[in-house]
């Protein structure tokens, strides 16, 4: 990841916009897999068997979304370092997964774009 740039007020709003964003697809996510476990129990083997994909998906699903949370994090103002810190994800696996689209809007002035990836765009 190239040298961030400090974050602009934008910037703070835009990582928290997208934060709350995603927090709910995780929410989302973690009641339908618990909808799939309570569905697998006391099914027959096949129904119990496509359950538990989706739950393995959700994870899939889960830790994309917590590296995206990450690079909101990033966005709106908080260092690599210290969002390695607080999650466990290395600096590393940070650098190389958390989205581009978030991390060239870093010290950017930005407008809301719904067509954007993440819903902003650079001015």
């Amino acid at each position: 990841m190239p040298r961030l740039r400090t974050a602009t007020p934008t910037n703070h709003t835009a990582g928290d916009d997208i934060a709350r964003v995603l927090l709910r697809q995780a929410r989302s996510r973690c009641n339908a897999a618990g909808l799939a476990l309570k569905l697998a129990r006391g099914a027959e083997p096949a129904t119990a068997l496509e359950k538990l994909a989706e739950v393995h998906q959700v994870h899939v699903d889960l830790d994309r979304l917590c590296v995206e949370l990450a690079g909101a994090a990033i966005l709106a103002g908080r260092t690599v370092e210290s969002v390695a810190a607080a999650t466990g994800i290395s600096t590393a696996t940070l650098t190389r997964r958390v989205p581009r689209s978030m991390t060239a809007l870093r010290g950017q002035h930005l407008v809301r774009d719904q067509a954007a990836p993440h819903g902003w765009s650079a001015r």
